[in-house]
């Protein structure tokens, strides 16, 4: 073989650049890609900041929609892909802000912490303190204020407000005394009455003893319109004294012209007690006006309460007022042995445990 003639080297040994490229070039490109990727990179970072600056991302709304079949609100989610625009928005709840929603608030059982609570009564007294010449001061309510009678007659024993009354026409043996504080319209009654002497021992024909309530006080006038009375009566009933329900307007007369329903219990307190004290516990309600009507019961101490009303009337000749007024308690007696002729007797009447709360 010449030696001017050498053997072909393999192919991959011939590799070189292409004619026309130098060298550098590769280089060059090297150094390209790497700048390209920092700035990728960069990139990367700051958008991951920024979620409405973000390219390629997407940004999840939530708003709370109905509620689901437990009660408790459904999570709705839309999707949208961030832009500079202004944020997405959606029809399914215009009101929500686009935010994320919290977890469902736990609700209270019901009658425990945070259940709603029923109004404190306007008047509840007790009478446990001991007071002459008047009844003190209820713990809730306020002062009581004697309308009508000597206050001399009024004290509290502790358990009770006792009024001393001599008999008489009611016009003057009546003894009125009341809350100012308190004046609702609408309102129910509890309280106990106790009759702390024998009236079927003193042979009465004619009038009665009584305790009770009375509603919507104006004045004591005794002409009408001055406040109604809800009250127990031990009634002489013709000689043969017996219980009586009787809600009637302050003139004590009957109608026609006058307001007056009374209902005949037909109980012997002595029959149901062998002494002194005769008490009864009474529940009353007054509620509207132009007309107002009442409703009454009364029971014996350690009997069960009745299941309705036992007395029940409708003012419709309105009567009585028909307009609020301080709640307060009347106490008489006009107990006769024959019509006109007054026993000359001291009748005394407790109230107890008076409790007023106004209704819707």
């Amino acid at each position: 073989m010449s030696p001017l003639h050498h053997a072909s080297p393999p192919r991959h040994a011939l590799t070189r650049p292409r004619r026309g490229t130098p060298r550098r070039t590769t280089a060059a490109l090297v150094v390209l890609a790497l700048v390209i990727g920092a700035a990728v990179a960069m990139a990367s970072a700051l958008d991951s900041s920024s979620p409405i600056g973000r390219r390629g991302g997407s940004t999840t709304l939530h708003h709370v929609g109905a509620a689901g079949t437990d009660g408790s609100p459904v999570q709705q989610s839309t999707t949208t892909t961030a832009a500079p625009a202004p944020a997405p928005t959606t029809s399914a709840a215009p009101a929500h802000a686009a935010t994320t929603s919290p977890a469902p608030r736990a609700q209270p059982p019901p009658g425990g912490a945070g259940a709603p609570t029923a109004p404190g009564p306007l008047v509840s007294d007790a009478f446990a303190r001991v007071v002459s010449g008047g009844f003190g001061t209820s713990p809730v309510g306020g002062a009581w204020v004697v309308e009508k009678g000597n206050p001399a007659d009024f004290s509290t024993d502790g358990t009770g407000g006792v009024v001393a009354v001599q008999n008489a026409p009611y016009t003057s043996a009546e003894h009125i005394a009341v809350v100012p504080a308190v004046a609702p319209e609408d309102w129910a009654a509890t309280f106990d009455v106790s009759f702390l002497e024998n009236v079927k021992a003193l042979h009465p024909k004619n009038g009665g003893v009584i305790g009770g309530v009375v509603a919507r006080f104006h004045n004591a006038a005794d002409t009408g319109q001055g406040y109604y009375r809800l009250q127990l009566v031990w009634n002489a009933n013709n000689g043969s004294p017996l219980l009586f329900l009787r809600a009637q307007d302050d003139s004590g007369l009957s109608p026609p012209g006058h307001f007056k329903v009374e209902q005949d219990l037909g109980i012997d307190p002595t029959a149901q007690f062998g002494s002194p004290p005769y008490t009864y516990h009474v529940a009353v309600q007054i509620t509207g006006n132009h007309p107002t009507t009442v409703a009454l019961k009364a029971w014996a101490l350690g009997s069960p309460e009745p299941a309705g009303w036992q007395l029940t009337g409708t003012d419709t000749g309105n009567f009585g007022p028909q307009s609020p007024g301080p709640v307060g308690v009347r106490l008489s007696a006009d107990l006769q042995g024959s019509p006109g002729s007054y026993l000359p007797a001291v009748s005394h009447v407790k109230i107890s445990n008076l409790v007023v709360t106004a209704l819707p």
